[in-house]
């Protein structure tokens, strides 16, 4: 079962699942088995963090892309002209 956030920098104690993220990979238990497991980043770590599953069924932790600002909807900064 999850107990705590899978980045090894943080271990944040699994309280909530409405705070963070799980997945859910099919990890090598032995060579040419897999099974299902689940993994969970706390929600500061998935902020800027996501798993991936590697060739090799291991799970990797990696940077989301970076965002100047994930609230932005694709408009350009736009210079607001100075009062008086």
């Amino acid at each position: 079962m999850v107990g705590q956030c899978v980045n090894p920098k943080c271990g944040r104690e699994l309280r909530y699942l409405r705070d963070g993220r799980i997945y859910l990979f099919e990890v090598v238990a032995m060579p040419g088995t897999r099974r299902p497991e689940h993994f969970w980043l706390c929600g500061k770590c998935s902020a800027t963090m996501k798993l991936n599953l590697s060739a090799t069924g291991e799970v990797k932790l990696s940077p989301l892309p970076a965002q100047a600002n994930p609230h932005k909807v694709g408009y350009p900064d736009l210079p607001f002209p100075r009062a008086g």
